[in-house]
């Protein structure tokens, strides 16, 4: 018995039999295809991550020049100029992010003094709608980098971080934001200690002082630079011989606003009267919150320790009015 096969049958087949060919036909195609832009057989690009770049590309130049003049808009040291391109990488996403780490500088005082700064910026640029944005960028001083550390050409040792800047053995790194020791004979530390005193002096009831010693100096970066010196000062008129004050100041400088201020000033002047050891010991932790059982104990011992340690002295210090 032969057999027949039905209209409805045959056309599943054909439809089958088509579907098969297109599918291969599209696999073949793709298969292929040139992709504009790509080398056959080449790895694509991942997308994502950050690859480093020339530092000497055009659009990294063009970059770093738009990159600038943003910073210059912003910044309270006057225009900025591009010293150079010390690392450049780049970051494919709906557009291309460059990072880059500039080294800029800044006139300031008029002609005679120029400011260089370190900075790490990324820019987002997207060509086709004529997109270009500043998204971070993070300054710091090279003046204060300076401060610790002994080399200058920086670039090879910056890990994209700014701050954390590999500091010359045995030299204390800088703290972004915090007070940091800096040489008492640094010329810029002897230049505001002679500010404080001239200020101090312009209040003081008992006449002209002069500085004998910067006995401790600390400086922190702000808009500026804050200046935390503690001087020890003497009466002009006897020669600074004479009884000395202990002063804890603060100062602020700008040199770009050439702005010079005496934002705190506490003088401490000898005692003449002879005190207890224990008085002593109070007064120089007076205000110390974590000491205050020792200052407890110290009280309530009183009478003991005095016969135990009968020292007296006649060097300590009280707030002046």
């Amino acid at each position: 018995m032969s057999f027949s096969p039905t209209p409805k049958a045959t056309l599943f087949l054909l439809v089958i039999l088509t579907l098969t060919l297109i599918e291969s036909a599209v696999s073949v195609s793709l298969t292929k295809r040139h992709i504009p832009g790509r080398v056959p057989g080449r790895p694509r690009k991942i997308v994502g991550g950050f690859s480093p770049i020339d530092v000497d590309d055009p659009n990294v130049k063009e970059i770093a020049d738009f990159a600038t003049s943003t910073i210059s808009e912003s910044s309270n040291s006057g225009p900025l100029s591009l010293i150079k391109i010390v690392k450049a990488e780049s970051q494919v996403v709906a557009g291309r992010n460059y990072k880059l780490i500039l080294e800029l500088s800044s006139v300031v005082d008029g002609a005679s003094e120029t400011e260089e700064t370190l900075c790490e910026v990324i820019v987002f640029h997207q060509p086709w709608t004529q997109t270009r944005k500043l998204s971070k960028s993070n300054c710091l001083p090279i003046k204060a980098i300076h401060s610790w550390t002994e080399t200058r050409e920086l670039g090879a040792s910056l890990n994209c971080q700014i701050a954390q800047i590999e500091a010359v053995p045995e030299t204390p790194a800088i703290m972004v934001g915090g007070f940091s020791p800096i040489d008492t004979d640094d010329a810029s530390v002897k230049e505001m200690a002679d500010f404080a005193t001239t200020r101090i002096s312009e209040s003081s009831n008992s006449g002209p002082l002069a500085l004998i010693k910067v006995v401790k100096a600390e400086s922190q970066v702000v808009a500026g630079m804050n200046y935390k010196l503690t001087l020890e000062l003497g009466s002009a008129a006897d020669g600074a011989v004479g009884s000395n004050l202990i002063c804890n100041v603060l100062v602020f400088h700008q040199s770009w606003t050439h702005t010079l201020e005496l934002k705190e000033s506490n003088c401490l002047a000898p005692i003449e009267a002879e005190t207890d050891i224990v008085t002593e010991i109070l007064r120089a932790i007076d205000g110390r919150e974590d000491l205050s059982r020792l200052a407890g104990y110290l009280n309530a011992s009183r009478e003991t320790l005095i016969k135990e340690f009968p020292l007296t002295s006649s060097g300590n210090y009280e707030k002046c009015s």
